[in-house]
């Protein structure tokens, strides 16, 4: 069970679509139908798959469910625990795909925005922002050492803040934990 939760708060949206599929189902009546070999529907094999419906809320509600069971909390501990674990994994979340930006030209890991789920202005956040503004100065051949150097301190900065907010946050959910669910997320990598 912790071996599956840690594998769901490290990346669970790789493992749904990245996954090597299996062999499509044979299909005995479209072949005795047609009289020859017949594949199966293109979204029956994603489905199989589990990237062909992939529903990222619906996979975070689980991940939280499972959270929920894993740690044996109460409802009124849920309630008080749950957005304080929703924020730390948010701002965790971002750290991580602010840092994919480099690696994707300024992009996120799917080609698309790494900031907020529909890639809009006002979801994306400082750093996210900044890291895309800094990639804009890079792509302009003539920007200037003095252009790169305030990019790059902006990016400095929106990270400490982005560090220093999710540092708070796992302070702010560590006093809501017992000594046992504490150990668990430490565990997961969730707090330090």
């Amino acid at each position: 069970m912790m071996a599956a939760l840690v594998m769901s708060m490290v990346g669970f949206t790789a493992f749904a679509q990245d996954g090597v599929p299996p062999p499509p189902p044979e299909n005995k009546n479209a072949k005795a139908a047609e009289g020859k070999d017949a594949k199966p529907a293109d979204n029956n094999n994603r489905q199989q798959r589990g990237g062909g419906n992939f529903d990222p809320q619906r996979m975070q509600q689980q991940l939280m469910d499972r959270l929920k069971e894993n740690l044996a909390v109460t409802e009124d501990e849920w309630t008080a625990m749950k957005p304080l674990l929703e924020k730390v994994m948010a701002l965790a979340r971002e750290n991580r795909s602010a840092g994919m930006m480099g690696m994707f030209g300024g992009r996120g890991r799917r080609g698309g925005d790494a900031g907020g789920a529909a890639g809009g202005e006002e979801q994306q956040s400082e750093l996210v922002k900044a890291m895309q503004a800094l990639q804009k100065v890079l792509d302009n051949d003539k920007a200037t050492e003095d252009e790169i150097k305030a990019a790059m301190q902006a990016v400095r900065d929106a990270r400490k803040k982005s560090q220093d907010e999710l540092t708070k946050a796992k302070a702010a959910l560590i006093e809501k934990l017992n000594a046992r669910q504490e150990a668990k997320l430490l565990m997961l990598g969730t707090i330090d």
